[in-house]
This record gives structure tokens, C-alpha cells and sequence, in this order.
């Protein structure tokens, strides 16, 4: 080492260049980091939907749902399948492990659907990553372009150019009306010619058609032969030949009339946007696309290109009156936590540096110890770019920029005290001295501190996604500081200070005096202080139990999900109107900038929701230009308060845009957490369910709860009598058959326009399928020429059937959504769970599951309970090899835990509780705590050595070392200070670790200066190492 340190300061601009260089390439390599607003913990999860056009939720389960269970069971490295059949659409979502790319997933999902045994017709299809979601952007005409044109536009030229963006997966547009050609067949007409709905479905389907006819050869040239019969226009249908009547040929249009219509209506999307000059653009009706990202995409360069593709298509569409204005986009968020992560290192590193002047009173050293932060920060996110890594709220703002420069800190300030004990020396001899005297215990010091993280790596699921990212940083940045400890800070200072300056700052030396008093009166006292020490420590620890727990906090997004779901068997059309009152009460609030609201779901089932849901996109402005007073929970609160004056019965849920896509991931429901009745019957699960759903209502902490309600679905079921079709030479098919085209409207063939492709549809009238009574007098034509009515051959009544049907892994489960509106969701958890245990008495058969983030908390907690005393244990054994004394590791660990309990106290006095997050902190607490102690017990050793007493070794060690040991412990608070106090859009996460960092290093480090010292007083002097 000294052979290193002296060939360090003999190359001083060498070393110096080097550094500068790498920082400068360190710079230009950011440009290819990826950045995040937060890291996608969810895990892999592949959703298939099939729509099952016209059938109840129970037929939708039975003939498509199981069918695709069954054919997904057993796939490999997934965990759990879980599937909603509702009226028309199957939902399947099936989630893997962590060990499996989402393409690996995705292909093993593509492999067994092709062993589905399911309905004609019905098509699985894979649907995008909701978590995703990017961009929002309305398709605007300003030539009064019709819904029609503008949803057309958006499902074809627009939607096929998003997707070319690279890291875009998906595009999905909803509003507006998807275009139909359609074919309204005249039940009394088809009668009146002898013909049934057969003939006309095959006779358009075959008009519809291109053939090849091979080639020929005429003179020198080959001729290929193609016979052109495909449709092209309205003409084409009602042109078509059907049959003739006495001579006559009857055409489709002399049986019913062919028109350009529009898809049955699954839902409407409204849109209010504040313009720059403060008036509103709103429209109850609106064509969005949205778009998705791909899993494992990264969101800088996809926006990036995103954007630039959206500039390129509004000019392309400008000649047409065709405009794409975003109205949310990911950069929002993703720009607020990168200026909050700007904001607080500019200000730890400030603090950092003057405190660093303020203890050394040198300010050019002050600033080259200071520049080791920004160095090894840059360098850091450099190295994660190389790597592919990205870089996160959590990776990023949970740096303790102090505790990256701790080792440079004492070194610098090991230079100013061997000085005054070298005075005749030059500032090279007083650099390679202090350096190498230092040079052990740093190295071991900082050893354990990277140490402490490794068992980070060992955590897996949500919690390994979120937090080993933030270990893989910190230990880079460690790393790096250390190198730069012992190459860049000796060879800066050699270079600018060719004589250290020996007269110390006044104020640190009267703090030293003061304290050397003070620490002189509790050596009288040393046995009673400790024991009253060791008891407060005890106490401070017991705390522990008090704190509540969570996972991780939520982040705060600056935006608002808005999510209310009305009575199950609302029509559209009512639930549309309800949206739109909703959103121009949005309106009303200066803080709103801009509020999309949607009501049903999307035409291709990307959601799996009903008429009953409506969901609203709410956009903020910054907080800082809010109303003074008004923050986001008293915003919530009061619209919360007039929704439900709005719509009583009504379930009103507030969640956030990324965060309602996570929770819909992570509890299998709309919800942030759910409790799952399992069983086989839906009677006795929605009994159960209204039996539960009251106690959880009275529980103090929950809020927005929520039961599913699987039964009440009013139905008309057409029942086919077999004998009775038979009699009249029909067969169950034909009069199906009816029902199905129609009046649900299947397609028969497609119309192709260019690229485009639209459905062909044949239905009756309205009036033939208002009622059942119209339904059951719809007039069917039998094989022997018979004119008799539906009502004959089936029994048409009305009936309630189910909503939907929930399963997980192959059972039937009845949902109950809750939030949890304090931090500590484990006791609110564990009380529910001894309520519903003194009320509810289940059935055998069936059982109780929670989800969401308190399932992920007890994962969590499950892993921290090993990580957490596996990094303890690294921590002993590394100062065990370092002291090869038993008792004094435990005088040098006696730091941590004086820090950590208070850490610990400070937590419980914030009303703040224990997650993964304030967990990392606890070990970034130990490790900087360790290294303190460590400094202490090292130069105490020495001194003893030398001849001193126990007593004057103790005080001539704390002489040396308060100042750098205060130092460091403040430094490390301060680099995480700005974290702990401020508020806003990112800093929820890491503001439970930064406020353990601050106590545990401020308070905790003066204790420290107090506790150790005492021990190593009335510890007996023997054993020591030799350094």
C-alpha cells in the first residue's frame, strides 16, 4: 500500500487527467442511460382475452374460460392463472415468476393456445402490459370529422404507425364508433320469398370472394388469371342474388336495407382540457388512443421516439383537419423525479460542502473532497448505462451522497491531524503518512458497509426488483469513492497545497473542548451510564413492536385515477351521462388541468370492466403552483365527499395512474388490496361476501371497500324446446342460429378497403329485439314452407344470472377491494382478520386469501427477517477478522445499534412505518455506524500500545477522533436531509430511509461519541490487536 500511495503522489496530474477524463467520458455516457420514474416490479403477466359475442357470464365461463384454463394448466414457471367471464368476453391472466423474460412467457402462452378447444369463431388474443401505458392521445378533428371517421382513422394508418415505434407494443383506441357495413334483414320479407337467415349469411359470404385462375401464356408474355369477386361498396351487397321468386331474381336489398352503421357501443370516452389561455375544450364524446410500452422497454428513448412520430403524423394529417394532442404522457412524472433527484443532490451536496469547510476550514480541500460525489455519482451512472442498468426514483434518490464521501472525509481531515504532529515535514511526506495510517481501517470500514448490501442481492420477487437495483448502486458508488479516496483526493490536495495549513477552525475545537468535559464527567460515572445506556437502547429497540408496517409507501404521481362503479345493471347510456357530470365537476377545480372520463370498456376487451365502471384520467397541476393549504389528500377528500353526495351507493376509489395498474397486477382485482372468499357455488359466495363486506366497512384504516357483486345480471334466456323444433323439422342450430346472427349481429364476412378491414353483419330490426315478448313473436320460415314464430319452438323469459365469475387457479373466488388508508397496514390487516373470525363462519370448502400490497409485505418481511441478520452477521464477522477480538466487534457494533434504535424511536415519533425502504436504511445506518466505531476502538488501541492509560487513551482517542467521527455521522445525515424533509411528486419512497439515515446518523452518532468511549473504558485492556 505505501508503495502504491507514494507512486500516486510521484504521478499527481497523471492520476488527476485520468480522473477528469473518465468523468468527461463519464458524462457523455449518460446520454445512454435509461431512466424510470420507478422500476416495474410487477411480475411477468400475460393476459389473453377471447370474445364470446352475445353469451352470459356463466356460458362465457363454461364454453371458453375452462377451455383455456385447461389448455394454459401446467405451463412452465407460472404461478398463478387467474380469469374473469363476464357478459361476452373471457379474461385470462396468467402470471410467472421472476426467472422468466416476458417474451419467454409470452411464447409459451402462444405455444398452448393453439390447444384450446374452443366455440367457432372465438379467437384468443394477447393483450399488451397495462403497467405500460405511456401516452394518452386524443384524435381530434377540426373539420367536424364524425366519430365514425375519426375512430377509423385511429384503428388503422394512425395505430399501425404508433406501433412502428420502437419499444411500443401496443396502441389501443377507444371512443367514437367502429364502422360496420350491415345488413338489416327484414324478418316478414325473408318470409314473404321462402328464405331463411342461412341463405342470406352463405349467399354474402360466397359473393365475397377472389380467385386465382393460374396463368397463360399469349404471345411472349404470361398473363396471371385472377377472378375478382371481393365486395367494394354498398352496391356490391345490396346486389347480391339471394334466390328467385316466380322468375324474378330477389337481391339482398329487396330483403332488408344495407347501410354503413356502426359495432354495438361498449363504451364512450369524454375529454376536458384546460387550454393556455384558461378556458376548457370539453366534448362528452372523443376518439383516445392509448399507447403501451413494452415490458422491459425503456422509457427515455421509446417517449423520445414516440413523441417524434406523434410531430410526424400531425403533419402528415394537417391537410386533413386531423390533429393528435397528448394529454398525458409518462415524462411528466418521469421529468418531475429527475429534477426532485437534481433538486436534493444539488442541496445535500451543498450542505456537504459546508459542513466539510465548516469542520476543516479549508476550502480548497473542502471542494476537492466534495467533488468526490458528483465524480462517483456520474462515473456510477456511467457504469449502469455500460451495463444496461437503469436508473430509478429508488436506485437513485435512496444515495446517501454523505456516506460516499465519508472515506474521503477522514482522510482529509487524518492529513490536517498528522500535520500538526509533522511539522517539519513536506505536505507529500504528511499525504503518504496520513493516507496509509488511515488506510486499514477505512478499507475494512468501507468493506462492511458493502458488505451489509450484499444480502440485498438475495431478495427476490417484488422486493429483489425494487431494491437490489438500489444495492448494485450504491456498492458501484463505494467503489468508485474508495479508488477516488486513494488516488484523485491525495494526489488534488499534493497538487494544490504544497503546505497544509496546521491552525484548525475555532468552532470545531471549542466543540471539542466542550465535549472532552463532558466525556471526562461520565468516566466518573462510566458503570451507571452504561447500564442506564444499555437500558434506553433496550427500550429504544422494544419500539420496534410499535411500528406499523407496510410494504413500500406509495408514490405520489401528480396525477389521479378516479374510479367509481355504479349498480352492475346500469345501462351505457346512463353510466355515460354520470361520467360526463363527473368530469365537468372536475372542471370546476383550479388545480385540474386536464380529465378524460370513460365509461364501459374498450370494443376489443383490453379491459375487463362493464357499463357499471367509469374511470377517470385526472391531470395536476404542479403543487407549487396550487392554492396555499390545499394538498392532494384535502383535494381528494373533497371531491370525494360531493361524488358521494352525487351517486349514494356508489363506489368511489381514488388510486393514481401507474399505481391502479400495479395494484390491478399485484391483488388480481381493481383494487389496491383485496380479501378472496374461495368456493365453489356463487350463492354462497356472494352470501359470504355480504356478510363480510359490513365488517370490513367498520374496521378503523380501511376505506373503499368494495365487494364484487357476482349475481344480479338481468338476462332474456331463449330456451330451444327440442320436441317442439322437431315437429316443425328444425333442428336446435337453426333456431340458435337466429338468435345468434340475428340479434347479436355475428359477422359474416369483412369488407377489405386498402389496409382497412370491417365487419359485415346481418340483423333484424330493433323492434324484433327490444323485449322478450318482441323476441319471442321474431317469425321463422320451417323446411316445409310452415310460417310459425320463435315463441313456438323456444321459451323466452326473463331471468338473473351472474355479472361475472372470478377463479384463481382453476377455483371459483369472490372478491372484496379495500385501501388502507394508514401506514400500517399490517395491524389494520391482523384486525380484520379477528373481526371476520368472530363474525363469519365459513362453510367447509371454502376459504380466505388476502392480496395486493399486504400479500407483497409479508413476502417482504419474510426475506428481510433473513437479509437483516445475515448483513449483521457479515458486519461481526468482518470486524471479528479485523480486531480478532470478540469484545471489542461488540464495542465497535455498539454504534449500529445506538444508531438504529434511534432510528427506530424517530420513526415511531413520525407515525411512520416500517417497509423494505426504512429496512435499507437500517443498513445503511450500520455500515456508516460500524465505520465510526471501528475508527475509534482502532485508535484507541494504538494509544494503549503506546504506553498511555486506559484513561488517557480514551480521552486522547476522542480528542483525535470527534471530529471526524462527528464529521462523517453529520455528512451522512446531510446527504440524505433534503430527501427526509421535502414533499412533493417522488419523494415518498425514499423519504422512510432518508429520515432513518438523518436520525440515525445525527443523534445516533452523538450517543456514539458518549457510549464508546465508556466502553472501552471499563472493558478490560487485554487481548488487543496488534495495528
Amino acid at each position: 500500500m505505501r508503495s502504491f500511495i507514494n507512486f500516486v503522489l510521484q504521478n499527481k496530474i497523471v492520476f488527476i487527467f485520468v480522473v477528469l477524463l473518465l468523468f468527461i467520458f463519464s458524462i457523455f455516457g449518460l446520454k445512454k442511460l435509461d431512466v424510470e420514474p420507478f422500476p416495474d416490479y410487477s411480475p411477468v403477466v400475460v393476459e389473453i382475452t377471447a370474445i364470446y359475442a352475445g353469451h352470459s357470464a356463466k356460458e362465457v365461463e363454461k364454453q371458453v374460460t375452462i377451455p383455456l384454463e385447461s389448455a394454459l394448466s401446467a405451463i412452465p414457471y407460472a404461478t398463478r392463472i387467474n380469469t374473469l367471464s363476464l357478459y361476452g368476453l373471457s379474461d385470462v391472466k396468467v402470471t410467472f415468476s421472476y426467472d422468466i423474460s416476458y417474451d419467454a412467457a409470452k411464447q409459451h402462452i402462444i405455444n398452448r393456445l393453439t390447444q384450446a378447444n374452443l366455440p367457432p369463431g372465438v379467437q384468443p388474443v394477447i393483450q399488451s402490459n397495462p403497467v405500460g401505458e405511456v401516452m394518452r392521445f386524443q384524435v381530434r378533428g377540426l373539420k367536424h370529422q364524425s366519430l365514425m371517421d375519426l375512430r377509423t382513422l385511429a384503428d388503422w394508418p394512425i395505430c399501425r404507425q404508433i406501433k412502428t415505434v420502437p419499444g411500443i407494443e401496443d396502441c389501443n383506441p377507444i371512443g367514437g364508433f367502429e364502422k360496420q357495413y350491415q345488413v338489416i334483414v327484414d324478418p316478414q320479407k325473408l318470409v314473404k320469398y321462402g328464405l331463411t337467415l342461412t341463405q342470406v349469411q352463405n349467399a354474402i359470404a360466397n359473393a365475397n370472394i377472389n380467385v386465382g385462375g393460374n396463368y397463360t401464356e399469349i404471345g411472349e408474355q404470361t398473363y396471371t388469371i385472377r377472378g375478382i369477386g371481393l365486395i367494394k361498396n354498398l352496391n356490391d351487397i345490396k346486389n347480391i342474388v339471394l334466390t328467385n321468386y316466380n322468375g324474378t331474381p330477389i337481391t339482398v336489398a329487396d330483403v332488408g336495407k344495407v347501410r354503413i352503421g356502426h359495432a354495438p357501443v361498449q363504451g364512450y370516452m369524454g375529454l376536458s382540457i384546460r387550454e393556455p389561455n384558461g378556458k376548457w375544450y370539453s366534448r362528452n364524446q372523443v376518439v383516445v388512443v392509448t399507447a403501451v410500452m413494452r415490458k422491459d422497454a425503456q422509457s427515455v428513448p421509446t417517449l423520445r421516439a414516440l413523441n417524434k412520430k406523434i410531430k410526424e403524423l400531425n403533419e402528415q394529417y394537417k391537410s386533413q383537419g386531423v390533429e393528435l394532442v397528448p394529454y398525458y404522457t409518462r415524462q411528466t412524472l418521469l421529468n418531475a423525479v429527475i429534477n426532485k433527484i437534481k433538486e436534493n443532490a444539488t442541496i445535500g451536496i451543498i450542505l456537504i460542502l459546508a459542513m466539510v469547510i465548516f469542520f476543516l476550514g479549508d476550502v480548497p480541500i473542502a471542494l476537492i473532497v466534495a467533488s468526490v460525489v458528483p465524480i462517483a455519482l456520474i462515473s456510477t451512472l456511467a457504469f449502469m448505462a455500460l451495463r444496461g442498468e437503469e436508473a430509478n426514483l429508488i436506485s437513485l434518490g435512496a444515495v446517501d451522497f454523505g456516506i460516499i464521501i465519508d472515506s474521503a472525509i477522514l482522510l482529509a481531515e487524518n492529513i490536517f491531524r498528522i500535520s500538526g504532529e509533522k511539522e517539519n515535514h513536506s505536505a507529500d511526506y504528511v499525504i503518504a503518512y496520513a493516507t496509509m495510517d488511515i488506510a486499514k481501517p477505512v478499507m475494512f470500514s468501507i468493506l462492511i458497509i458493502i458488505a451489509s448490501f450484499i444480502p440485498l442481492f438475495m431478495m427476490s420477487g417484488a422486493q429483489g426488483v425494487l431494491f437490489s437495483p438500489m444495492a448494485r448502486t450504491y456498492v458501484y458508488a463505494l467503489a468508485i469513492a474508495i479508488v477516488l479516496t486513494f488516488t484523485f483526493v491525495p494526489s488534488a490536495i499534493g497538487l494544490v497545497k504544497k503546505e497544509i495549513n496546521k491552525k484548525e477552525p475555532k468552532i470545531p475545537l471549542i466543540l471539542t473542548d466542550f465535549y472532552i468535559k463532558i466525556l471526562k464527567q461520565i468516566l466518573k460515572i462510566a458503570k451507571p451510564f452504561t447500564i442506564a445506556s444499555f437500558i434506553v437502547i433496550a427500550i429504544m429497540l422494544i419500539c420496534f413492536k410499535f411500528l406499523g408496517t407496510e410494504f413500500i409507501p406509495t408514490l405520489d404521481e401528480g396525477n389521479i385515477y378516479l374510479r367509481i362503479t355504479f349498480p352492475y345493471s346500469i345501462a351505457l347510456s346512463t353510466s355515460h351521462k354520470y361520467a360526463n357530470e363527473v368530469r365537468q365537476y372536475m372542471m370546476t377545480f383550479p388545480e385540474v388541468v386536464s380529465v378524460d372520463s370513460r365509461a364501459g370498456r374498450p370494443e376489443d376487451g383490453t379491459d375487463d370492466v362493464g357499463p357499471y365502471d367509469t374511470e377517470y384520467s385526472i391531470q395536476l397541476l404542479p403543487y407549487s403552483k396550487w392554492p396555499d393549504g390545499m394538498t392532494k389528500k384535502k383535494l381528494e377528500n373533497i371531491m370525494r365527499k360531493h361524488l358521494e353526495k352525487m351517486f349514494p351507493g356508489a363506489d368511489v376509489n381514488f388510486s393514481q395512474y401507474i399505481q391502479d395498474n400495479f395494484d390491478e397486477v399485484l391483488s388480481g382485482v381493481k383494487g389496491e388490496n383485496s380479501l378472496k372468499i374461495y368456493g365453489p357455488k356463487l350463492e354462497e359466495l356472494d352470501k359470504l361476501g355480504r356478510e363480510i363486506t359490513p365488517v370490513l366497512e367498520h374496521i378503523k384504516g380501511m376505506a373503499d371497500v368494495g365487494m364484487y357483486k357476482e349475481l344480479g345480471q338481468p338476462e332474456i334466456d331463449v330456451r330451444v324446446d327440442r320436441e317442439k323444433a322437431a315437429r316443425y323439422g328444425l333442428n336446435t342450430g337453426d333456431v340458435l342460429n337466429i338468435i345468434q346472427a340475428a340479434i347479436g349481429s355475428s359477422p359474416v364476412t369483412e369488407v377489405l378497403k386498402g389496409d382497412e378491414q370491417f365487419d359485415l353483419v346481418i340483423r333484424f330490426p330493433k323492434d324484433y329485439r327490444k323485449t322478450a315478448k318482441e323476441i319471442a313473436s321474431i317469425p321463422i320460415l320451417t323446411p316445409n314452407g310452415q310460417i310459425i314464430k320463435l315463441g313456438d319452438v323456444a321459451d323466452v323469459r326473463y331471468h338473473i344470472g351472474a355479472f361475472f365469475i372470478y377463479r384463481e387457479n382453476y377455483q371459483r373466488f369472490l372478491p372484496i377491494k379495500f385501501s388502507i388508508t394508514t401506514s400500517n397496514v399490517g395491524g389494520v390487516i391482523k384486525k380484520a382478520k379477528e373481526a371476520i373470525a368472530k363474525a363469519v363462519k365459513l362453510p367447509p370448502g371454502y376459504h380466505l386469501e388476502w392480496s395486493g400490497e399486504y400479500k407483497q409485505m409479508i413476502q417482504a418481511q419474510r426475506q428481510m427477517a433473513i437479509i437483516i441478520p445475515v448483513a449483521v452477521f457479515i458486519a461481526l464477522a468482518i470486524l471479528y477478522l479485523y480486531f480478532k477480538s470478540l469484545r471489542y466487534t461488540f464495542v465497535a457494533f455498539s454504534s449500529a445499534v445506538v444508531a438504529i434504535g434511534t432510528a427506530i424511536v424517530t420513526l415511531l415519533l413520525l407515525g411512520m412505518a416500517f417497509s423494505v425502504s426504512s429496512a435499507i436504511g437500517f443498513i445503511s445506518v450500520m455500515g456508516v455506524s460500524i465505520m465510526n466505531g471501528s475508527v475509534i476502538v482502532t485508535q484507541f488501541i494504538r494509544l494503549y500500545e503506546s504506553g498511555l492509560s486506559v484513561y488517557d487513551a480514551v480521552i486522547e482517542t476522542m480528542k483525535d477522533k470527534f471530529r471526524p467521527v462527528l464529521m462523517t455521522g453529520l455528512v451522512a445525515a446531510l446527504g440524505l436531509l433534503p430527501a427526509a424533509i421535502r414533499t412533493g411528486i417522488g419523494t415518498q419512497v425514499q423519504k422512510p430511509l432518508a429520515v432513518v439515515v438523518v436520525s440515525g446518523m445525527s443523534i445516533g452518532t452523538i450517543a456514539t461519541l458518549l457510549l464508546i468511549p465508556v466502553l472501552l473504558y471499563i472493558v478490560p485492556p487485554k487481548d488487543y490487536p496488534k495495528f
